[in-house]
């Protein structure tokens, strides 16, 4: 791991990819989500014409 400083101040971590994907886990992005089809405990639907 190292920090990254601008002006004596830490901004940033660069960190090895092999430790990201660890931390980042099996987690969806918000697109693949919503394609999935998640389960809707609602009545909401959705008008896609305007």
């Amino acid at each position: 791991m190292t920090a990254v400083a601008r002006h004596g101040e830490e901004v940033a971590v660069v960190i090895d990819i092999a430790e990201h994907r660890r931390l980042k886990g099996d987690i969806p992005d918000f697109a693949r989500f919503l394609l999935t089809d998640p389960n809707w405990d609602d009545e909401v639907e959705f008008d896609l014409h305007d």
